[in-house]
């Protein structure tokens, strides 16, 4: 039973350590997560800010340009920067939707961190009332069982003592062989020895 209960608090405190760790490792998990999801979102306003500007600035000086340069040969210049403007505009919007996805994915993913160390914090809480209650139990038992040794103890006193005594059944009732030299106890006499 003593082995029992040495391994016992041994577990638990393992297992308040496990949690603990567990719970470090969520928290450093959702920083990152959060931190990430941030940074790319930032990135996507960055980045959409450039789509818009890159291309009007683009036109801009384009125009500048093409003021300087005849009718025929301006339309001849547009015709031919319009078509790359509008690829590169394509891809830059491409590439927004690609940033806002990976976004909301982060986001996602943060989510379910979120609720993954709730349920990890839960099952934490429920283990350490159910170690709690463990060691409360162990503790009333233990407590139960020195009482039960007392008794047994002051059981084992007397009975040695009724062994060594000169003591026998006379008609139903117990006789003693007194030990004339002894010192009296009040009203008793101690019992001779066999």
């Amino acid at each position: 039973m003593v082995p029992a209960s040495d391994e016992a608090p041994m577990q638990s405190q393992e297992l308040k350590e496990v949690i603990v760790q567990a719970a470090g490792l969520l928290e450093y998990f959702k920083r990152e997560a959060e931190a990430s999801g941030q940074t790319s979102r930032e990135a996507a306003e960055r980045l959409a800010q450039a789509a818009e500007l890159g291309p009007r600035l683009l036109r801009q000086a384009a125009d500048e340009a093409f003021a300087q340069v005849s009718g025929n040969a301006t339309r001849a210049v547009r015709d031919g920067v319009q078509a790359p403007l509008e690829t590169f505009e394509r891809r830059m919007l491409d590439n927004d939707k690609r940033i806002a996805a990976a976004t909301n994915e982060f986001s996602k993913a943060a989510g379910r961190l979120d609720a993954l160390q709730r349920r990890l914090l839960l099952a934490a809480g429920f283990s350490a009332l159910a170690i709690a209650l463990a060691i409360a139990a162990t503790t009333v038992v233990l407590w139960q069982m020195k009482q039960e040794i007392r008794r047994n103890q002051i059981s084992v006193e007397l009975l040695r003592a009724y062994n060594k005594a000169d003591v026998t059944l006379c008609e139903g009732r117990l006789c003693a062989r007194i030990d004339p030299k002894a010192k009296p106890y009040g009203d008793y006499l101690p019992v001779a020895p066999r």
